[in-house]
């Protein structure tokens, strides 16, 4: 027998579902509509009837089929549901896309993919660079994982959907190096976490790593004030500055040097300062010298 609650579930309402969907389906609001649309499916249920995940059960009990199944009937008054809630939210220019399907929910689902096959594939692609890109940086834990479920969201519309496997790999791939030790210890479980688990696991090491952030913050300041200079550092007197022009300023430049000039005193009050060049002076010097050697030093020597 099948399940009771199962048999009881309380029958859906398509036309309530569709007024949850904004806009209706068009070929230039592809994903737009289906950002709206998966979102009610999960919340009545039906997401995994349109994927192909549940699959309908058998008609009868039994071989010598006497006993209908009763799970057979609420599987598809739940796939009528589902394919009423489908058509409901296109226009009228999308239903001649579908007249060739059957009453399945899943093969109208799939034909609507097939139509915008050619849109979906450069989004899809999009979005998982995204996801290789994808880095913690100075986000918050929440906000980063916010982010990578949006990323992971839209694949999901686009068609592609991520297992939580791959989702958590990708996650802990984009954690800073602090968090080794807690990737390393996701990647050797046995099993694969959940998102909720994975979320969950990455909030408390984010408060763990803080406090063991405001430890070290408290003992650092400690630290460096128990290393005191020496004496011999204390006592040394600090080199004068000496500026230092690395160019000569624009003024200066190419200014013509001009000639030593020799500057004798003054011979009398009245008269005025005499000077001559270098030149002029080792001139007068020499005659001085030839004067003393030829005239006055043979005097001098008798």
């Amino acid at each position: 027998m099948a399940d009771a609650s199962e048999i009881s579930q309380p029958p859906v309402d398509p036309l309530r579902m569709a007024s949850h969907v904004s806009v209706k389906l068009t070929r230039a609001n592809y994903f737009l509509w289906k950002s709206e649309l998966v979102p009610v499916l999960k919340t009545y249920d039906l997401f995994n009837i349109v994927q192909g995940k549940e699959q309908c059960p058998a008609k009868y009990m039994s071989a010598d089929k006497k006993d209908k199944n009763p799970a057979y009937t609420n599987w598809k008054r739940r796939d009528r549901a589902c394919r009423v809630f489908i058509y409901a939210t296109l226009s009228e220019d999308m239903w001649p896309l579908l007249w060739s399907c059957s009453r399945r929910a899943r093969e109208v689902w799939l034909k609507l993919e097939e139509e915008f096959l050619e849109i979906t594939r450069p989004r899809i692609r999009h979005l998982k660079s995204r996801l290789l890109d994808l880095k913690k940086g100075k986000l918050t834990i929440v906000k980063y994982l916010e982010l990578a479920e949006e990323i992971a969201d839209g694949l999901e519309v686009a068609g592609c959907p991520l297992e939580d496997w791959d989702f958590a790999a990708h996650v802990l791939h984009g954690l800073p190096w602090d968090y080794d030790d807690f990737a390393t210890s996701i990647r050797a479980g046995d099993s694969s976490v959940t998102r909720e688990e994975l979320r969950s696991l990455l909030v408390s090491e984010e408060i763990v790593l803080y406090k063991r952030r405001q430890v070290a913050a408290r003992i650092m300041p400690n630290a460096a004030s128990n290393t005191s200079p020496t004496v011999q550092q204390r006592s040394r007197p600090k080199p004068p500055v000496v500026p230092r022009f690395t160019e000569m300023p624009e003024n200066r430049k190419h200014r013509p040097k001009p000639p030593l000039v020799l500057r004798f005193p003054q011979m009398t009050e009245n008269r005025e300062h005499y000077g001559v060049t270098v030149k002029e002076g080792f001139t007068l010097m020499a005659g001085c010298a030839l004067v003393y050697a030829f005239v006055l030093e043979p005097f001098l020597i008798h």
